[in-house]
């Protein structure tokens, strides 16, 4: 008898972290990068960017007490960025996930938020 097999592979396990320089990173969040989904989570922003650099393998690229941005690209090339911005309070931070295709940064937004959950 034969059974299929499903497997669910988190977006983070297929980040590369890959370095990038500032202007090309503007040029992707204005140009390429259109699809966005937002989230909220509870913590500082250098607790975020220590946290998703170290799960999601991410570039930082800017890191300052009230925001953050990070990049990284796939294994199959798909870029993605993921923005940090304190908003109604110590510790109380507005995320946006960008990639290209909607799908991909709804699924990462979705795995930001469950990392930083209760």
């Amino acid at each position: 008898m034969k059974k299929d097999i499903a497997f669910s592979i988190p977006i983070y396990a297929l980040i590369i972290n890959t370095p990038i320089d500032q202007a090309s990173f503007i040029n992707l969040l204005k140009t390429e990068l259109q699809a966005m989904h937002t989230g909220s989570i509870n913590v500082s922003v250098s607790r975020a960017v220590r946290k998703l650099t170290s799960t999601f393998n991410m570039t930082v690229l800017e890191e300052k007490p009230e925001r953050a941005s990070m990049y990284g690209r796939l294994v199959s090339g798909a870029h993605v960025a993921i923005l940090l911005k304190e908003e109604g309070g110590k510790d109380q931070l507005a995320v946006a996930a960008k990639a290209k295709e909607p799908a991909l940064s709804e699924s990462l937004i979705r795995e930001v938020v469950y990392l930083f959950r209760k």
